[in-house]
């Protein structure tokens, strides 16, 4: 008998321990639908769209399903800064944002009224991109084509790409009217592969570009900054592609064309520094090419005068040649200036040294022929108004 109430208590034991058991199993799994269904209400509408695009996107794809029409590639040009001109190089390096637009079928979504103002945010390289490129990019580290981070993504497919860069590309210098000129540099972007039945480059508007956030240069001034549109046409010579037509046959394209997008911009040189620091002393100093006339004749220091004269336009003259890039199409306008001031001065150093010979060789000589006196006596003379000076002076060495 003791022995039964013993097995029987036991057996209570037990079954209490099942049941202790059974609950906690079934607090453990209401705990767990619990918290899957808290997890379940974190998902955000961004994060459910998203993953509903990129279920079956493939980024290597064009994003249209008619390949009929080309895709149009909106741009902004947006121009922060002018940074600097290398005439020498011939390279222009500018600071500038520019944010493309396109509408890709297969990122558009439903929006609601709680997701109509939705836009994602996503990684560059999840989608498809236009392989923009910069065709004459002057920078070595680069290769030309744009890259950046980020796309954003509207409800009716709308995708944006803003890339802010540094651009250094390639400007025809032309320095004929050298510091007072203009200079017209172009930035041209492009597709690489993609001709202009697949992509089609267009501003978004051709009344200019943005200048909102532009910031003066201290030597070049901003005239105008436009965009258009130009058709480049790419012929072959070598091996011609094979293309198939609608019926599968093959034939040959002889040649593509290509829709560049390019901004123009017309530049001035803000020409007050070399007019203070190079064109008022050149004309300070053939002044005094002048006064070197007015030095006595018997005076050794008129020629000395002239030839310092003459090494002070020297080095302006090495100073013009270091600003302006070595070509020979032109000569710039301040470099011919100080040539023809640099050879007015080499006159004036001849005739002072011929004055200061024929100055201490005196009245040695026999008295000039008539020709030369009509002409240096009394012509030049008289267009000087020196004539009574030179007749005094003529009768004093005895030449008349």
């Amino acid at each position: 008998m003791r022995r039964y109430r013993q097995l029987h208590q036991s057996g209570r034991i037990l079954l209490l321990g099942m049941l202790r058991l059974n609950s906690a199993a079934t607090a453990l799994m209401a705990a767990i639908l619990i918290a899957s269904s808290c997890q379940c209400s974190l998902i955000t509408d961004e994060q459910r769209i998203l993953s509903a695009l990129m279920s079956n996107y493939l980024p290597s794809t064009p994003p249209t399903m008619n390949r009929s029409k080309p895709i149009v590639v909106e741009v902004s040009f947006r121009l922060n800064q002018i940074i600097d001109l290398d005439e020498r190089n011939q390279i222009l390096t500018t600071n500038v944002f520019i944010e493309q637009k396109w509408n890709d079928t297969k990122l558009s979504w439903d929006s609601d009224a709680a997701t109509k103002d939705t836009k994602l945010r996503i990684s560059a390289d999840k989608v498809w991109l236009p392989d923009t490129y910069v065709f004459n990019n002057a920078d070595s580290r680069k290769s030309g084509f744009l890259r950046s981070v980020y796309v954003l993504l509207q409800p009716d497919g709308q995708v944006s790409w803003p890339v802010p860069d540094k651009l250094r590309t390639t400007c025809q210098v032309n320095i004929a009217n050298f510091p007072f000129d203009y200079q017209k540099c172009r930035i041209r972007l492009g597709s690489w592969v993609h001709s202009r039945r697949q992509l089609v480059f267009l501003p978004r508007t051709m009344d200019g570009i943005d200048e909102m956030d532009y910031t003066d240069n201290s030597e070049w001034q901003l005239l105008s900054a436009k965009p258009f549109v130009r058709n480049r046409q790419l012929s072959f010579t070598g091996h011609l592609p094979k293309r198939l037509d609608k019926t599968g046959n093959q034939y040959v394209e002889p040649n593509r064309n290509y829709s560049d997008l390019v901004i123009e911009l017309i530049i001035r040189r803000r020409s007050f520094f070399y007019v203070w620091n190079i064109i008022l002393p050149c004309v300070m100093l053939s002044v005094l090419t002048l006064f070197t006339f007015r030095v006595p004749p018997d005076n050794c220091e008129k020629i000395s005068m002239g030839l310092s004269v003459f090494l002070a336009f020297s080095m302006f003259m090495l100073l013009v040649a270091e600003q302006v890039p070595a070509t020979s199409e032109s000569v710039p306008l301040i470099g011919l200036y100080i040539t023809v001031l640099m050879s007015m001065t080499t006159v004036s150093v001849i005739f002072s040294v011929c004055i200061v010979n024929l100055n201490h060789r005196g009245s040695k000589f026999r008295p000039p022929p008539r020709l030369l006196k009509r002409i240096f006596v009394d012509w030049l003379g008289r267009l000087l108004r020196v004539a009574d000076s030179v007749e005094k002076a003529a009768r004093q060495f005895e030449v008349v």
